[in-house]
């Protein structure tokens, strides 16, 4: 939490929001899947479509800290992600 409030202080914008406009800067691949959300091709965090709201935090080493999921999915709730539209290109969703 306290790096998303140091990267919120220092540039004034959601540390969220930046990693997915570098996503799709990147043209880096994000995973959709079945159930209506949507998935972070680094951290495997996982989101509604819908809503914007995490519905499961960072995996990987991030899985390992206690609480550190449900920070970030309560956090979300308060912040959810801003959508955007999504394209197809050759059978796979892009965000735009």
């Amino acid at each position: 939490m306290e790096v998303a409030r140091n990267h919120h202080a220092e540039k004034e914008r959601c540390l969220t929001c930046d990693v997915l406009a570098q996503v799709r800067r990147e043209d880096v691949r994000i995973v959709c899947e079945s159930d209506g959300c949507l998935v972070c091709p680094w951290h495997a965090s996982k989101y509604d479509v819908e809503t914007g709201r995490m519905v499961r935090g960072p995996q990987g080493v991030f899985a390992r800290i206690p609480g550190f999921d449900a920070l970030n999915v309560a956090l979300t709730r308060v912040f959810p992600l801003r959508r955007a539209e999504v394209v197809e290109r050759d059978g796979i969703l892009f965000m735009c």
